[in-house]
């Protein structure tokens, strides 16, 4: 349980810290996605509830961050980000 709760921790410090990441110039301003890593990390080394649970919170996270209101009008709705990381990591 300790385990989970560290990569929930280490899954909100990633988050952010990919927004202060700069792109990599020398790789065709690439950038860094470190919290793909973390969430297959966890998919591989914890039980199938507990990585489900990973899931959905690294993708309430980067919903909450990627929404995008255009003129009162939500253009990609929250939730599609979870299904796309559960997919991920059933498959």
């Amino acid at each position: 349980m300790i385990f989970f709760i560290l990569l929930l921790f280490l899954v909100l410090v990633a988050q952010i810290a990919e927004l202060f990441i700069p792109a990599l110039p020398w790789l065709y301003n690439a950038h860094v996605y470190i919290v793909p890593v973390i969430v297959f990390y966890g998919a591989m080394a914890l039980p199938f509830p507990l990585m489900l649970a990973l899931a959905l919170y690294a993708g309430v996270l980067l919903d909450a961050l990627t929404v995008q209101v255009i003129g009162g009008k939500v253009e990609i709705s929250a939730g599609s980000s979870i299904l796309l990381y559960g997919w991920r990591n059933t498959s």
